[in-house]
């Protein structure tokens, strides 16, 4: 609000609120300063967007990231495997 009031517009997406019960909030803040007629700063407005859910998301799909990440490097091993196996069996079979 200060940086605000000192004619400059800012934008945070990702800040967090401590309340006195110890919850944490995330928020997202917008602040502009509002001039009056003669083009002078008058005030600061400030918004404050409470991004829990968002924050939430973003988390559940880094988890799912991780995951398939680690399904795909499964897999790449398996195939390696399967490969490996086939080239044993293939030169059984020719001997």
């Amino acid at each position: 609000m200060v940086r605000a009031l000192a004619g400059e517009t800012l934008h945070a997406d990702d800040l967090d609120i401590h309340l006195p019960d110890e919850t944490i909030v995330p928020v997202e803040v917008w602040a502009t300063p509002v001039l009056g007629a003669t083009g002078s700063i008058e005030y600061g407005i400030a918004l404050f967007v409470d991004i829990s859910e968002r924050r939430r998301m973003e988390e559940a799909l880094a988890s799912h990231v991780a995951m398939l990440e680690l399904a795909r490097d499964e897999l790449a091993r398996r195939a390696v495997e399967l490969e490996q196996a086939n080239s044993q069996l293939g030169a059984q079979t020719k001997s």
